[in-house]
């Protein structure tokens, strides 16, 4: 009985290592300094993939003004009551001169 216990906790405890692993590596958010205001954003020329599948930056994105990004999810139902007011929002920031783009930080290429 205890060796079949053992059999059903071991992949849950290989799992939970696996996972504290992946954590430590990233460093810790007191470990990251944060950005002054007015500092260029870093990563502006790292390729992106659109829902089209076109390649951009976010230094291709940015408008004569600057660049708003949201950080979205359309899986998440409260992203999902406010995606109507994404292209309002969107004009707007054109009329401004600035550039508007959603990330998905939920999906991996």
């Amino acid at each position: 009985m205890i060796r079949n216990r053992t059999l059903t906790v071991l992949p849950l405890v290989v799992l939970a290592v696996l996972v504290l692993a992946a954590f430590s590596s990233a460093p810790a958010a007191q470990d990251i300094d944060p950005l002054e205001i007015g500092a260029t954003a870093p990563m502006t020329d790292a390729p992106l993939v659109s829902t089209e599948g076109d390649t951009l930056t976010l230094a291709e994105a940015a408008g004569e003004n600057g660049l708003v990004v949201m950080f979205t999810c359309n899986t998440c139902p409260w992203v999902e009551a406010w995606e109507d007011r994404y292209p309002v929002a969107a004009s707007a920031a054109e009329e401004m001169g600035i550039g508007f783009i959603a990330l998905n930080p939920n999906e991996q290429l």
